[in-house]
């Protein structure tokens, strides 16, 4: 939020945040976080992870989900899984 305040140009009523892949899967972090979210106009996420679960029964490359998880399967550490998933924070959109 530091650009809002440094470049006057930027209306912050106006602003709004969107992202892909990574991106996509913080925006739907900040969904869940009224602290954040409220701060934007609106978020928009394209391609993004909603549920760190699924995307570890789903992808293909079994390795990728597991390296963003310090190298457990959902299976051998669930928390790992938990701690940042975006669906459990859902019901603060």
């Amino acid at each position: 939020f530091a650009a809002l305040k440094r470049y006057k140009y930027i209306d912050e009523t106006r602003a709004i945040a969107l992202g892909s892949g990574y991106g996509g899967y913080m925006i739907n972090w900040i969904a869940g976080h009224p602290e954040m979210s409220q701060r934007f106009r609106a978020l928009i996420c394209h391609a993004g992870i909603f549920d760190m679960r699924e995307m570890a029964d789903s992808t293909e490359e079994l390795w990728f989900i597991e390296h963003d998880a310090d190298g457990f399967t959902l299976y051998d550490n669930p928390e790992a899984y938990e701690k940042f998933n975006p669906v459990n924070h859902v019901a603060n959109w």
